[in-house]
């Protein structure tokens, strides 16, 4: 039987938009014009955040929170981190950049596309849509 009651309720919605929110929070933590002035007195600031990031972003745990801790002491961005930068700048923002890299993904899959590796079109996909990576983060 059908039925023309939707299945979102609004617990669901609040839901969404919450994990949104500590998501956002969680990548402030990358940000340190956003961070609190005492965060030295607290020597596992952000650690289990960061942990949540690895898990979305399948990063390597244990190497990601050690350079997030010499970019808290140390400043620069360390190497450790960069993989999780590069990550989070691939994001998409608004759809249409979705679109262009769907309508890519239709260009590059093409019967001789299908021979190459996941990761090879993975990389061609990557590279026309968001361009060549700097070293500059």
């Amino acid at each position: 039987m059908f039925s023309i009651r939707s299945t979102v309720t609004s617990t669901t919605v609040v839901s969404q938009e919450r994990k949104y929110v500590v998501f956002i929070e969680f990548l402030n933590h990358l940000n340190p014009e956003l961070w609190k002035t005492n965060i030295n007195a607290n020597i596992t600031f952000a650690d289990d955040d960061i942990r949540q990031l690895c898990q979305r972003f399948r990063q390597p745990q244990d190497k990601t929170v050690q350079a997030f801790r010499e970019f808290v002491d140390n400043g620069p961005l360390p190497d450790g981190l960069k993989a999780m930068c590069c990550a989070i700048n691939t994001l998409v923002v608004f759809t249409a950049d979705c679109e262009r890299a769907f309508s890519c993904m239709n260009d590059t899959l093409t019967a001789t596309g299908n021979t190459q590796a996941v990761d090879t079109l993975s990389s061609l996909i990557f590279l026309s849509v968001c361009g060549l990576w700097t070293a500059n983060i």
